[in-house]
């Protein structure tokens, strides 16, 4: 191997696999190869577990993994935390089914690779998804200095970012992190703006969707949101974030009996998912939450809005352990400063009370 090659490669990679002849290989083949620290792991959750230090700089993960979850589900933990999202992550599998690679299509820094695995072929692909991994922190360090730079005014914001994105070598993963961070700083016309030139570009880009959608959301415009999800599902059914997604959404709509099967179905990826158990409680006992909440009937509202009213109204009956649990459980669902505010009152107010 040369050293340049050599230099790219990670220092400390997890095998996740729960074939343990199969891990050994891996990790003698990885060894082989230059890498000093392997670790091998037989089931999902002390895998996870483990990445969770942010020691690792890689992980190959088997797509049957036995046990506790598969490697879909640990995929999809690892993606939703900010700090994995672009962790390198090569997928191993004994047969690789096209509906396998449409999911991953929905992750940055991922490669599948069928078993068994050949040295050169894992050079090749480890160096790349490491390189493109180091790509997309150094870039997204640059969207940041520059919304930093714009303050608030949204225009000089999106002009920051339509400069960087004319020098960039591939604008649509690059787009991606510009639309996310401008959601964040709730620049929403404009980052919604870079979403819909992306699938413009690209109807199949699955990313923009989600993105999209949590836009759309966060305006108010739910059913707009939920169609552009359902077209989504249509190219890749299985992702855990975009069902929970729907399931919020349906709730915000008050449509619980939909509700209650997009979380069932994202459960069926990952049983342990909270969010999703969380807003399967919460759909299942939607005629509750509708009766007690505040708002005007016909008003469209956000989940996270709808579990803090039900606490309130709790908590004015006198009823304040009650509250404090629907409380933490709202936290699942918060999306903005302001929401995470007046729910941290409330709890503190009703722990305080209780």
């Amino acid at each position: 191997m040369s050293g340049d090659n050599k230099s790219k490669l990670p220092v400390k990679v997890a095998v996740i696999d729960s074939d343990s002849a199969m891990a050994t290989i891996t990790s003698k083949l990885l060894k082989v190869m230059g890498i000093p620290n392997v670790d091998i792991f037989l089931e999902a959750d002390p895998g996870y577990a483990a990445i969770g230090d942010g020691t690792y700089d890689a992980a190959f993960i088997d797509w049957k993994l036995k046990g506790t979850a598969s490697g879909l589900a640990l995929l999809s933990r690892l993606r939703r935390q900010s700090k994995f999202v672009y962790l390198p992550v090569i997928v191993t599998s004994g047969v690789v089914k096209r509906e396998d690679l449409r999911i991953l299509q929905d992750y940055q820094c991922t490669r599948v690779m069928e078993k068994p695995l050949k040295q050169r072929e894992v050079v090749a692909e480890l160096t790349t998804i490491m390189d493109e991994s180091r790509w997309y922190a150094a870039n997204e360090r640059q969207i940041t200095h520059a919304l930093n730079a714009a303050s608030m005014d949204a225009g000089i914001a999106l002009k920051a970012i339509e400069n960087i994105l004319s020098g960039a070598p591939n604008s649509a993963p690059f787009s991606m992190i510009a639309a996310k961070h401008l959601m964040n700083n709730n620049f929403l016309k404009e980052s919604l703006e870079l979403y819909n030139k992306a699938l413009a570009k690209d109807p199949t880009f699955l990313p923009a969707y989600n993105g999209k959608a949590k836009v759309l959301t966060k305006m108010g415009k739910f059913k707009p949101a939920l169609e552009v999800l359902k077209d989504a599902q249509k190219l890749s059914p299985q992702n855990i974030e975009r069902l929970s997604l729907m399931g919020e959404i349906e709730i915000s709509l008050k449509h619980p009996e939909q509700a209650v099967e997009n979380f069932r179905k994202a459960l069926g990826i990952d049983a342990k998912d909270v969010r999703a158990k969380v807003g399967l409680a919460v759909s299942e006992g939607m005629s509750k939450v509708v009766a007690l909440q505040t708002s005007n009937a016909n008003e469209d509202m956000s989940v996270a809005k709808m579990i803090n009213n039900l606490g309130v109204n709790l908590a004015r009956q006198g009823q304040y352990e009650k509250a404090s649990k629907y409380y933490l459980m709202s936290f699942a669902f918060v999306a903005t400063q302001d929401l995470q505010t007046r729910v941290s009152f409330n709890l503190g107010l009703g722990f305080k009370k209780w």
